[in-house]
């Protein structure tokens, strides 16, 4: 009998220790948080990290074969980082983030994301904006915009300092995505400019097609749906040099909505047929989501109240999923307006209220703006007219201060 296994031995039958696993792959644990927690703290700190260490490489290597693992990065992600080995912890924490992100464990991935920060050097400013970029589609995610707001600027600040035109011309455009969601137009313009230049300067093509699909953004929002067929058609010209299914779909859904505007029904149904095929052949939740808010939005002003219904319904189940708290709020606005074409203003007042909760939460005006007028629409078809003029009022403050234009899709 081996050292070691006298003393497993003698831990057991003091009853501190419990086997998990017997041969050929011996396992044990405490039997009690406590005892973990004071064996643990008794040992030096060197102790400690060498311990960690030794552990994490022998996982490592015994796990050679399931490090894309999720868990198993957790695990060595742990014990690197309480090794000090940054290198190897922050290989494991970025993948543990990453598969997070896409399972939509959005405060798992955040949580994992700012200890990835904590690690890096002062001035390791490309690594540290790459993380960042990832971190940012989490708080727009989550709408915390203010943290968000943060983040950009913190990536503007690195990509000038690393004089890198790519990443700069991302930034921007985040930026105008940001703006737009805050419903601050003309600055979510100005950042599509921007952008668009930056990437033109670099020779970056497909970014060149995401400033020009958010410039078909800021042109829908001032009512010119012409100038957004022109900027969504340039993106899909510049895709076809080398494609980005994302931004292709983006496009795709700019042509539909204003199609759509310019009485254009069937050209318009043929391309959100196109967008919403495209995400699901991707399995892109969040494209997904929003092809189902575009085709609920148009069957509800052709008449088809079921057919949008079931559009409107089944977006608002994949934003819940993934943690939209912007897309949940304008699936519910929407509901909320339908509930009035259909005559049932009682589920129409509910269906605002929790859109207005959200909306204010995330700092989406617009959505806001829209609830509101989803409350005067239903209260009016209740005849309390008076409740329907203050909140049609309220409404109109709302779009005039912000510059609202059509229903937020």
């Amino acid at each position: 009998m081996s050292k070691l296994t006298e003393y497993l031995n003698n831990l057991e039958i003091l009853d501190l220790i419990a086997r998990q696993k017997s041969d050929p792959e011996l396992e044990y644990a405490f039997k009690h948080v406590f005892t973990q927690e004071s064996v643990y703290g008794s040992l030096l700190y060197s102790d400690r990290r060498q311990i960690h260490q030794q552990v994490g490489e022998a996982l490592e290597a015994a796990l050679a074969n399931n490090v894309r693992d999720d868990e198993v990065a957790l695990m060595l992600a742990h014990h690197f980082e309480q090794s000090g080995d940054k290198t190897r912890a922050l290989k494991y924490l970025k993948q543990a983030a990453a598969a997070a992100r896409a399972a939509y464990a959005n405060q798992e991935a955040r949580s994992l994301y700012n200890r990835a920060l904590a690690l890096l050097n002062r001035d390791d400013y490309a690594q540290r904006w790459e993380i960042l970029a990832d971190q940012e589609i989490i708080l727009d995610r989550m709408g915390e915009r203010d943290q968000q707001a943060d983040t950009l600027t913190q990536m503007q600040t690195l990509a000038e300092l690393t004089q890198d035109n790519v990443r700069l011309a991302i930034t921007h455009n985040r930026r105008s995505a940001y703006f737009d969601k805050i419903s601050e137009y003309r600055a979510s313009a100005e950042a599509a400019e921007v952008g668009l230049r930056i990437a033109q300067r670099s020779a970056n093509v497909p970014l060149q097609a995401e400033s020009l699909n958010l410039l078909a953004l800021a042109a829908w929002r001032r009512f010119d749906y012409p100038q957004v067929q022109k900027w969504a058609t340039d993106a899909l010209d510049a895709l076809k040099v080398t494609g980005n299914p994302e931004t292709r779909v983006a496009s795709l859904f700019h042509l539909g909505r204003a199609s759509y505007r310019l009485g254009q029904y069937d050209v318009a149904l043929h391309y959100l047929q196109a967008a919403h095929d495209l995400t699901r052949s991707m399995n892109n939740r969040e494209g997904e989501a929003t092809s189902h808010l575009v085709l609920g939005w148009i069957y509800q002003r052709l008449g088809d109240y079921d057919l949008a219904a079931e559009h409107y319904q089944a977006k608002l189940e994949l934003r819940r999923m993934t943690g939209s708290r912007y897309g949940e709020a304008t699936a519910l606005s929407h509901l909320g307006w339908l509930a009035y074409d259909q005559h049932n203003p009682q589920a129409g007042l509910e269906y605002c209220r929790q859109a207005l909760d959200i909306s204010r939460s995330v700092n989406d005006r617009e959505n806001e703006s829209y609830a509101l007028s989803g409350f005067g629409l239903n209260y009016e078809q209740m005849e309390q007219f008076e409740q329907a003029r203050a909140n049609y009022q309220a409404a109109l403050a709302m779009h005039q201060d912000i510059g609202a234009t059509t229903l937020a899709v």
